[in-house]
């Protein structure tokens, strides 16, 4: 009776091997063809991000360059104010001293 049991389990088990082996390839297969579809889109979606960045950098740059000019002017403005102050402030300390 023993020796019909391991005769029976001598055929029986690689059978039950070999079907868990097909399904674990044709899952990882099928896993690794989603893994691939999943990767092309999020490449399509860096690609597309990329893109609309770059778009954007022309009018950072535009920015950045009139906030310089205005910066520019403003800081002259300023100077010349402050100098023109600073004259009259010094012409009336003088006529104040005369």
């Amino acid at each position: 009776m023993l020796i019909m049991n391991i005769d029976l389990l001598n055929e029986f088990l690689p059978a039950v091997l070999y079907i868990v082996v097909i399904a674990l390839v044709i899952t990882l297969t099928v896993l690794a063809v989603k893994l691939i579809q999943v990767t092309t889109k999020l490449n399509r979606i860096s690609d597309n991000v990329e893109e609309k960045v770059n778009s954007l950098n022309g009018i950072f740059g535009i920015v950045d360059k009139v906030s310089n000019a205005s910066y520019t002017i403003v800081d002259k403005a300023v100077n010349t104010v402050m100098g023109t102050v600073g004259k009259i402030k010094k012409n009336k300390e003088e006529s104040k001293d005369e």
